[in-house]
């Protein structure tokens, strides 16, 4: 590649004394992004470096995708995943291999509208042309619906303050045809009050060891949970819960304990002892993925929720008459339902 081309990704170095002759896009090194040392001198392989990094800009992308026939988010050895996927669609784009960091990996059957991922690239169009260019490329039922520019340490995954996850049930005496990829069919009837009373043990920071798959490997067990919210929309329960993080399969055993309290199996009480008590043979089974979606991923702290700022809440919401449809990223405003908010 010509070094005195317009964008100069890649440039080498044609002597000890070869500067580049145009400005690098107006972008300013950072030292501690490169590994460079202020009081090194600079040689021709460090200022190839320099010229390489800072034309290198990073990515976040957002996504929405239907986890149905795939292993997960993360990438394993023979098996289709989100990442894999994306990672191919990038390679295809701009020609090299290029890795995919998510905001959090979602376990297998389960789906996505606000996925966040992050990736450095050499991608000197505008983002909403890589925008294009992925869609183009990517599988019918991975849709990546915003990439925007960002400052180059930029981290998808460690820049998270919070994620939003909702579980959804369909009550009603028979099953659905279109909705059996994403609602956990209960044909019973649920107590739902109870559920919400329940759910109140989840607000702060606790551990979850009880709520947990079996044999993790995380170091500390220990979340905040800011958030769960039941709604109720006709035959669909959805279960709403905001968390800094979650542990592998959390939403999932909680979401089992909590509809054996709508149940009558457990009382809403008992949630509470079985978090204190931090053993996961007491908690219920861990029910199916696929009714499970990750809503959005915030990297602001985490204030405004239902129309006012309310940090650490539990809410029931009943339908009426006049409740309108959600929203299509379900975050609607509920119409003139009733709330039950309890704070803590």
């Amino acid at each position: 590649m010509d070094p005195g081309s317009e964008s100069g990704a890649g440039a080498v170095i044609q002597g000890p004394d070869w500067i580049p002759p145009y400005p690098v896009r107006g972008r300013r090194v950072k030292h501690g992004m490169t590994g460079l040392n202020r009081s090194r001198p600079l040689t021709p392989s460090v200022l190839s470096l320099t010229v390489f990094q800072s034309v290198m800009p990073t990515f976040k992308l957002t996504i929405e995708y239907d986890g149905t026939d795939y292993h997960g988010w993360q990438v394993q050895p023979g098996m289709t995943t989100i990442q894999g996927t994306l990672q191919k669609a990038v390679k295809r784009i701009v020609g090299k291999g290029v890795h995919v960091m998510g905001a959090g990996r979602t376990d297998s059957g389960v789906h996505a509208l606000g996925q966040v991922a992050s990736l450095r690239a050499e991608f000197s169009h505008p983002p909403d042309t890589l925008r294009r260019a992925l869609t183009s490329v990517l599988p019918p039922d991975i849709v990546v619906t915003a990439v925007e520019e960002m400052d180059n340490d930029f981290h998808a995954q460690r820049w998270a303050q919070w994620k939003r996850y909702r579980y959804t049930v369909l009550t009603r005496p028979y099953p659905s045809a279109i909705e059996r990829r994403y609602a956990l069919f209960v044909p019973y009837p649920l107590k739902i009050d109870a559920m919400a009373d329940a759910a109140r043990a989840l607000i702060g920071t606790h551990d979850f060891s009880a709520f947990q798959a079996a044999h993790s490997s995380v170091k500390s067990s220990v979340r905040t949970v800011l958030v769960a919210e039941f709604r109720q929309e006709g035959d669909h329960l959805s279960f709403e819960i905001v968390a800094g993080g979650f542990l592998r399969h959390m939403i999932r055993i909680i979401m089992g304990t909590l509809l054996d309290v709508g149940r009558g199996r457990l009382r809403p009480e008992d949630l509470k002892a079985i978090l204190e008590g931090r053993d996961r043979n007491h908690a219920s089974k861990t029910i199916s993925p696929h009714a499970l979606c990750l809503l959005e991923v915030g990297y602001q702290p985490f204030g405004v929720h239902s129309e006012k700022s309310v940090q650490h809440s539990v809410s029931l919401m009943l339908p009426s008459p006049g409740l309108r449809p959600p929203s299509p990223t379900g975050r609607g405003d509920g119409g003139e339902g009733l709330r039950l908010t309890a704070e803590r």
